[in-house]
Protein backbone atom coordinates (compact mmCIF):
# COMPACT_ATOMS: atom_id res chain seq x y z
CA UNK A 1 0.00 0.00 0.00
CA UNK A 2 1.18 3.44 -0.96
CA UNK A 3 2.40 5.79 1.70
CA UNK A 4 -0.53 8.12 0.79
CA UNK A 5 -3.05 5.72 1.27
CA UNK A 6 -1.87 4.62 4.61
CA UNK A 7 -1.85 7.98 5.91
CA UNK A 8 -5.15 8.82 4.80
CA UNK A 9 -6.63 5.29 5.69
CA UNK A 10 -4.30 5.21 9.29
CA UNK A 11 -6.86 7.97 10.79
CA UNK A 12 -10.00 7.25 8.69
CA UNK A 13 -13.11 10.01 9.32
CA UNK A 14 -15.87 7.26 10.23
CA UNK A 15 -19.29 7.87 10.65
CA UNK A 16 -20.25 9.04 13.87
CA UNK A 17 -21.71 6.49 16.47
CA UNK A 18 -25.59 6.89 17.88
CA UNK A 19 -28.92 7.08 17.35
CA UNK A 20 -28.97 10.59 16.34
CA UNK A 21 -26.96 9.69 13.43
CA UNK A 22 -29.30 6.64 12.34
CA UNK A 23 -27.59 4.34 13.38
CA UNK A 24 -28.91 3.16 16.31
CA UNK A 25 -27.60 1.96 19.62
CA UNK A 26 -26.63 -1.15 18.65
CA UNK A 27 -23.13 -1.68 17.19
CA UNK A 28 -24.48 -4.05 14.61
CA UNK A 29 -26.45 -1.46 12.59
CA UNK A 30 -23.19 1.20 12.65
CA UNK A 31 -20.23 -1.78 11.65
CA UNK A 32 -21.55 -1.81 8.34
CA UNK A 33 -22.14 1.12 7.99
CA UNK A 34 -18.53 1.91 8.61
CA UNK A 35 -17.15 -0.78 6.57
CA UNK A 36 -19.40 0.63 3.75
CA UNK A 37 -17.27 4.17 4.53
CA UNK A 38 -14.05 2.09 3.96
CA UNK A 39 -14.49 0.86 0.81
CA UNK A 40 -16.02 4.03 -0.55
CA UNK A 41 -12.74 5.60 0.66
CA UNK A 42 -10.18 2.45 -1.05
CA UNK A 43 -12.83 3.26 -3.95
CA UNK A 44 -11.88 6.99 -4.29
CA UNK A 45 -8.29 6.84 -3.91
CA UNK A 46 -7.84 3.76 -6.60
CA UNK A 47 -10.05 6.31 -9.08
CA UNK A 48 -8.06 9.02 -7.96
CA UNK A 49 -4.51 6.89 -8.63
CA UNK A 50 -5.75 5.83 -12.12
CA UNK A 51 -7.03 9.27 -12.99
CA UNK A 52 -3.44 11.04 -11.89
CA UNK A 53 -2.09 8.48 -14.12
CA UNK A 54 -4.38 8.87 -16.83
CA UNK A 55 -3.77 12.93 -17.03
CA UNK A 56 0.43 12.61 -16.40
CA UNK A 57 0.33 10.25 -19.30
CA UNK A 58 -1.18 12.94 -21.26
CA UNK A 59 0.99 15.49 -20.38
CA UNK A 60 3.94 12.72 -21.41
CA UNK A 61 2.75 12.66 -24.81
CA UNK A 62 1.90 16.03 -25.10
CA UNK A 63 5.15 17.30 -23.70
CA UNK A 64 7.00 14.61 -23.52
CA UNK A 65 10.49 15.93 -25.05
CA UNK A 66 10.23 18.70 -22.24
CA UNK A 67 9.44 16.84 -19.63
CA UNK A 68 12.47 16.74 -16.59
CA UNK A 69 11.12 14.10 -14.12
CA UNK A 70 8.08 12.63 -12.47
CA UNK A 71 6.64 10.39 -10.02
CA UNK A 72 6.16 7.04 -11.79
CA UNK A 73 5.01 5.43 -8.72
CA UNK A 74 2.09 7.96 -7.31
CA UNK A 75 1.98 10.81 -9.81
CA UNK A 76 1.87 13.50 -7.78
CA UNK A 77 4.04 16.08 -9.42
CA UNK A 78 5.54 16.22 -13.43
CA UNK A 79 8.22 19.15 -14.03
CA UNK A 80 8.93 20.26 -17.74
CA UNK A 81 11.99 22.53 -19.15
CA UNK A 82 10.07 24.86 -21.78
CA UNK A 83 12.31 27.68 -23.85
CA UNK A 84 9.98 30.98 -24.64
CA UNK A 85 12.29 32.94 -26.94
CA UNK A 86 15.70 32.14 -25.27
CA UNK A 87 13.79 32.17 -21.74
CA UNK A 88 14.07 28.69 -19.96
CA UNK A 89 11.95 28.00 -17.58
CA UNK A 90 10.80 24.73 -15.49
CA UNK A 91 6.77 24.02 -15.34
CA UNK A 92 5.97 22.25 -12.63
CA UNK A 93 2.49 20.95 -11.58
CA UNK A 94 1.61 19.14 -8.18
CA UNK A 95 -1.60 17.01 -8.34
CA UNK A 96 -2.85 16.06 -5.10
CA UNK A 97 -4.30 13.18 -4.11
CA UNK A 98 -8.02 14.01 -4.68
CA UNK A 99 -6.92 14.86 -7.91
CA UNK A 100 -9.09 15.21 -10.30
CA UNK A 101 -11.61 16.72 -7.82
CA UNK A 102 -8.89 19.13 -6.81
CA UNK A 103 -7.34 21.39 -9.36
CA UNK A 104 -3.62 20.91 -9.97
CA UNK A 105 -1.40 23.56 -8.72
CA UNK A 106 0.81 25.30 -11.35
CA UNK A 107 4.35 26.89 -10.91
CA UNK A 108 6.38 28.62 -13.21
CA UNK A 109 9.85 28.94 -11.70
CA UNK A 110 12.63 30.97 -14.10
CA UNK A 111 16.03 28.94 -14.13
CA UNK A 112 17.69 33.14 -14.12
CA UNK A 113 17.08 34.98 -11.91
CA UNK A 114 16.22 35.12 -8.16
CA UNK A 115 14.08 37.06 -5.98
CA UNK A 116 14.08 37.99 -2.33
CA UNK A 117 16.80 34.97 -2.29
CA UNK A 118 14.42 32.63 -3.77
CA UNK A 119 13.98 31.07 -7.20
CA UNK A 120 11.61 33.89 -9.32
CA UNK A 121 8.22 31.98 -9.67
CA UNK A 122 4.87 32.31 -9.69
CA UNK A 123 2.03 29.99 -8.57
CA UNK A 124 -0.62 29.83 -10.14
CA UNK A 125 -4.21 28.25 -9.03
CA UNK A 126 -6.73 29.62 -11.55
CA UNK A 127 -5.94 28.29 -14.70
CA UNK A 128 -8.75 26.94 -16.86
CA UNK A 129 -10.02 23.59 -15.55
CA UNK A 130 -12.55 21.35 -14.58
CA UNK A 131 -12.35 17.89 -13.09
CA UNK A 132 -15.29 16.65 -15.83
CA UNK A 133 -12.67 17.63 -18.45
CA UNK A 134 -11.15 14.50 -19.83
CA UNK A 135 -7.40 14.20 -19.64
CA UNK A 136 -6.57 15.40 -23.37
CA UNK A 137 -8.85 18.27 -22.63
CA UNK A 138 -6.75 19.14 -19.45
CA UNK A 139 -4.02 19.09 -21.30
CA UNK A 140 -5.08 21.54 -24.40
CA UNK A 141 -6.64 23.71 -21.58
CA UNK A 142 -3.13 23.55 -19.98
CA UNK A 143 -1.19 24.05 -23.00
CA UNK A 144 -3.61 27.20 -24.26
CA UNK A 145 -2.82 29.11 -20.92
CA UNK A 146 0.94 28.56 -20.99
CA UNK A 147 0.82 29.64 -24.33
CA UNK A 148 -0.59 32.99 -22.77
CA UNK A 149 0.98 33.23 -19.80
CA UNK A 150 4.72 32.24 -20.20
CA UNK A 151 5.76 35.71 -22.43
CA UNK A 152 3.75 37.46 -19.29
CA UNK A 153 5.68 35.29 -16.84
CA UNK A 154 9.16 36.06 -18.60
CA UNK A 155 8.60 39.91 -18.53
CA UNK A 156 8.08 39.73 -14.72
CA UNK A 157 11.26 37.61 -13.90
CA UNK A 158 13.49 39.89 -16.47
CA UNK A 159 11.68 43.05 -14.33
CA UNK A 160 11.77 41.92 -10.99
CA UNK A 161 14.12 39.16 -10.90
CA UNK A 162 17.84 39.07 -10.27
CA UNK A 163 20.07 37.43 -12.38
CA UNK A 164 21.54 34.35 -10.48
CA UNK A 165 25.59 34.49 -10.45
Amino acid sequence: MSPAAEKILSNPKVPVWGAEYGYGSCLMDYVPAVGKHLVEMVSNLERSYEKRQEYVAALLSYFGRAVLEYDIEQYLHVNFLFDFKGFSLIVILTLSETFPQKQPVLKLRSIYHRLQGQPCQSVIDNYPYSPRWGAPVMVQKLREYLIDTIPKFRELSLKQGKWIT
